[in-house]
């Protein structure tokens, strides 16, 4: 008796892409936290977890050379909050996700490309 399995190619697949971005936002989380020390602090358990999501968010979209090139310690906490604003907005469903993960990705690349330049 041939018995189906309880889950497809496509689930494992589905799966380990998600927990690959997972990953990839947790250690730019880490990398921010570190940037940031004390003042990571001022942020609340709902901000880490929006700005969590929208980094997760910009590993989707950008292709792995960007991602890594990405110098996520050298954000103020003036940067995070913007980017804590941003993934608000689309989570508000103010504004379209694509737009929004577009602009957090350029904010951070520009932040990133200044820091190679000091």
């Amino acid at each position: 008796m041939d018995r189906k399995p309880d889950f497809t190619d496509e689930d494992v697949g589905i799966r380990a892409f998600h927990i690959r971005r997972e990953n990839a936002a947790e250690k730019a989380l880490e990398k921010i936290r570190l940037g940031l020390g004390r003042d990571y602090l001022k942020l609340r358990n709902d901000e880490v977890e929006v700005l969590k999501w929208i980094l997760g968010e910009i590993w989707t979209m950008v292709g792995f050379y960007d991602w890594e090139n990405l110098k996520f310690s050298v954000l103020t906490f003036q940067d995070v909050d913007k980017l804590i604003q941003l993934a608000n907005e689309v989570l508000d469903k103010k504004r379209l996700g694509t737009q929004v993960v577009h602009e957090a990705y350029e904010l951070i690349k520009e932040v990133s490309q200044r820091a190679e330049e000091a």
